[in-house]
């Protein structure tokens, strides 16, 4: 049986939960431990934030916002770390995205006019090119100074984004912060008792 990351983050806050309980004071095993976690968190999308994107694109910034939107909590015995910054979902699960404004997602063929929307530009730069069949509506293009054809943007209704498997750092990675932040908690603790 396959086992979600749900099922794999339900046990891993198991096995934290159990850590926490032999501490002494377990609510600052639980400071330290959602602190750690979170730092690991930013550490990984800073990582990912330096990597160009799959067509070798300058970054729009998507992975060093996600790191901004990381947040811990802590309340008593209870902890949270949260990604709060709802694109990542996407990234996490993938699935469909739909046109939500227009009729169609325009997804850029260059460079140039990538993070931009081809509405921010004059109203008669592109010409539109229309599909008569398959998944795309048509293509935006504009008229070179010699003549040629500059294929600017594709036009879609939807798209499938698949999941992407380094959205998040192994589990283990964050399972083995948070341990090594309870153990020296714990070592703390013992070594009070011990004076």
């Amino acid at each position: 049986m396959k086992t979600t990351l749900s099922d794999d983050l339900a046990k891993l806050e198991s096995r934290l939960n159990a850590l926490v309980a032999t501490l002494r004071k377990p609510e600052a095993g639980v400071k330290v431990a959602a602190r750690a976690v979170g730092n690991v968190l930013k550490k990984h999308f800073r990582a990912k934030a330096s990597v160009l994107n799959k067509r070798g694109w300058k970054s729009q910034g998507f992975w060093g916002q996600v790191r901004s939107s990381v947040q811990e909590s802590f309340d008593g015995l209870s902890g949270s770390v949260v990604v709060n910054d709802p694109r990542f979902l996407q990234k996490v699960y993938g699935g469909v995205i739909k046109a939500k404004r227009g009729s169609a997602i325009a997804i850029p063929l260059k460079a140039e006019f990538y993070g931009v929307s081809p509405s921010t530009f004059d109203k008669d730069r592109f010409f539109f090119l229309k599909s008569k069949k398959g998944k795309n509506v048509g293509i935006l293009a504009e008229k070179n100074a010699d003549g040629s054809v500059k294929l600017c943007y594709v036009l879609r209704r939807q798209v499938t984004q698949g999941a992407d498997a380094t959205a998040l750092p192994p589990l283990k990675d964050l399972e083995n912060a948070a341990a090594k932040a309870l153990r020296e908690v714990l070592t703390r603790d013992v070594l009070a008792a011990l004076k």
